[in-house]
């Protein structure tokens, strides 16, 4: 059930992504924010839901072939996911005007580019997964 729920959760947030980026592009701010705020706490719950499932053991046997792919998997998705939750706080402390908020703030825009292709690379990296366990 873990995989079934994996994969619809990749199916929702990768259009949410996508949706997210068209609305950055097209200027609307407000909604790209909220839906980028609810991507990063919904990612954290399925790392956390993910943890939970292999503490008890609830996690298909994973070939020794197959280690090196979910290593790059599971550290590529650490990037965008880290890197979402730092984007969101400079942005959301963007009033107390530190000099590394202003950083990240200014280049967020960069930031944001390379964490997309990240995040994207990471929810079809879920897809492979599910068809590999399945």
């Amino acid at each position: 059930m873990f995989l079934q729920l994996s994969m619809i959760w990749g199916v929702f947030a990768l259009t949410l992504l996508i949706l997210a980026w068209r609305f950055a592009v097209r200027g609307n701010i407000l909604r790209h924010k909220q839906i980028m705020i609810f991507l990063t706490i919904g990612a954290w719950l399925f790392v956390g839901n993910y943890l939970i499932n292999y503490r008890a053991g609830n996690i298909p046997h994973v070939p020794p072939e197959l280690m090196v792919w979910l290593g790059i998997h599971g550290t590529v998705a650490m990037v965008p996911i880290i890197g979402a939750i730092v984007l969101i706080l400079a942005r959301l402390w963007a009033h107390r005007r530190t000099r590394n908020i202003e950083h990240i703030n200014h280049y967020h825009r960069i930031y944001g580019r390379l964490l997309v292709v990240l995040w994207v690379f990471t929810h079809v990296g879920g897809f492979v997964n599910y068809y590999l366990f399945t």
